[in-house]
């Protein structure tokens, strides 16, 4: 089945082709580009359609994918999931969470995992060694903390945080120490959260996935390994369980 995977997040909405669990293109939308979008599901010969949706600017599109497609998927708290959802489910998670954990879930099973999803905001989930969900945490992102910083000062300028730098955790200068300062925050908080986790559990992987998913990853030295799709991948693994 070649089927559309939509992964409409907080400021942009990535658009694939998978066929038999491949990813064979991929794309990136406006939210408000429901017409290429449609246009790109029909030359690509898509016959079904699983999406996830953090932003709340998509209610023209999915009327208009209800339209064009027999068989669509909106990930929700309802979805089916192949690993056990546990108590730390709830019926108010994200969407783009639950397609990150069963894509990792595909990925490294029968092994537990930590996913961090470094978007606009940062998520960590967790799932142990009976694939059971034992709940996360969400944080600020980069481009959050860099804004944050701008904004609720008087002097402090808004700084970019490339992907490609390395930055010393001691720093001079005022845009240099803000760089470090908003990576050093992030890292941190990675390596608590793991110390954390390593009490209760022996070993896992994790997996670190989004946008700033290399950013981060350049800093943070553990079992660690990036996977740009893995929302994606977890999309087209939710089709085939709620076909």
């Amino acid at each position: 089945m070649r089927a559309l995977l939509l992964d409409s997040g907080n400021s942009r909405l990535k658009a694939a082709i998978a066929a038999d669990g491949r990813i064979e293109t991929l794309c990136v939308f406006d939210h408000n580009q429901v017409a290429e979008i449609l246009d790109y599901a029909q030359k690509e010969r898509a016959q079904a359609c699983c999406l996830c949706d953090v932003s709340g600017k998509i209610d023209t599109l999915l009327a208009e994918l209800r339209q064009a497609f027999r068989h669509l998927h909106l990930v929700s708290a309802d979805s089916i999931v192949p690993f056990n959802t546990g108590a730390g489910f709830y019926t108010t998670m994200g969407s783009d969470r639950i397609a990150a954990l069963v894509g990792a879930y595909v990925r490294v099973k029968p092994s537990p995992v930590l996913i961090i999803d470094a978007g606009t905001a940062i998520t960590y989930d967790f799932l142990d060694e009976r694939a059971t969900y034992c709940g996360g945490l969400i944080s600020l992102g980069i481009d959050m903390r860099r804004r944050a910083l701008h904004t609720f000062t008087g002097r402090l300028p808004l700084v970019n945080v490339p992907s490609e730098t390395s930055f010393p955790f001691t720093t001079k200068g005022t845009t240099q120490s803000l760089q470090s300062g908003i990576v050093a925050g992030i890292v941190g908080e990675f390596e608590y959260i793991t110390r954390e986790l390593k009490k209760k559990h022996n070993d896992f992987q994790i997996v670190v996935t989004g946008g700033d998913a290399e950013c981060l990853s350049n800093f943070y030295f553990c079992k660690t390994f990036v996977v740009h799709n893995l929302v994606l991948e977890g999309l087209y693994e939710l089709l085939m369980c709620n076909g």
